[in-house]
């Protein structure tokens, strides 16, 4: 099944609109699986090159709140940006550790 029809399902299940037949009877790891796989196709299309990163990030919360992103648009680039945000400040503190190595 292509990355498309993951999509699909996830955001059908997540909605409502479909009976949670295979997310709910997926084991966990599966569960996890099609969700991620789902999110990586959304992120990748608003940051691709960090998408596995913030991908990871995501798949943190609590299935609750990651399969509501799923189905909320603006909660969901929301979410992206506040996790390029914390990318972006743990860059920015690497880079201070390594130039006070340097002196």
């Amino acid at each position: 099944m292509n990355r498309l029809c993951f999509f699909n399902k996830v955001v059908k299940v997540a909605r409502g609109d479909s009976p949670p037949f295979d997310l709910a009877s997926l084991p966990p790891k599966e569960q996890r699986d099609l969700i991620g796989e789902t999110l990586f196709f959304m992120v990748e299309e608003l940051e691709p090159q960090f998408a596995p990163k913030i991908t990871g990030m995501i798949l943190e919360l609590d299935q609750d709140k990651v399969l509501h992103l799923l189905v909320t648009p603006k909660a969901f680039k929301e979410m992206v940006k506040e996790a390029m945000e914390v990318l972006a400040h743990s860059f920015l503190q690497q880079m201070k550790i390594a130039r006070g190595k340097r002196c």
